[in-house]
């Protein structure tokens, strides 16, 4: 099982100079069986945090699966590259990946890899 944390940016930010970035919770890649993968989206780490999404598309999460493991090797090659995030834009139906270093603000520090929802 993988767990990333995911932000949200705003729509209305994207015509300002400072595009507004918040933290909207976890996703949770469950990795139990290698044919039919799950992901989860909550909107914290809690045990009472809240579904918001559940994505069981085959192909896409084995597309998202790939994803993930190629920035986790490439994490390795990174000084201080600490963590895999996730950024969504919902209403222009787009994510990106990155991978975050230790004390950098929520900003996309390395290459992203991006697919469409």
């Amino acid at each position: 099982m993988h767990v990333h944390t995911i932000y949200l940016i705003d729509l209305q930010s994207l015509d300002e100079r400072c595009v507004n970035i918040k933290k909207a919770g976890q996703r949770v890649i469950d990795t139990t069986t290698d044919d039919q993968q799950m992901i989860c989206d909550v909107n914290g780490p809690d045990t009472d945090a809240v579904l918001q999404q559940v994505i069981h598309s085959n192909s896409f999460t084995k597309r998202y699966s790939r994803q993930t493991d190629s920035l986790q090797d490439l994490s390795h090659t990174i000084p201080e590259a600490d963590e895999l995030r996730v950024v969504r834009q919902p209403q222009l139906k787009v994510e990106a990946l990155w991978l975050h270093r230790k004390g950098d603000s929520p900003t996309f520090s390395y290459q992203c890899e991006v697919s469409e929802i």
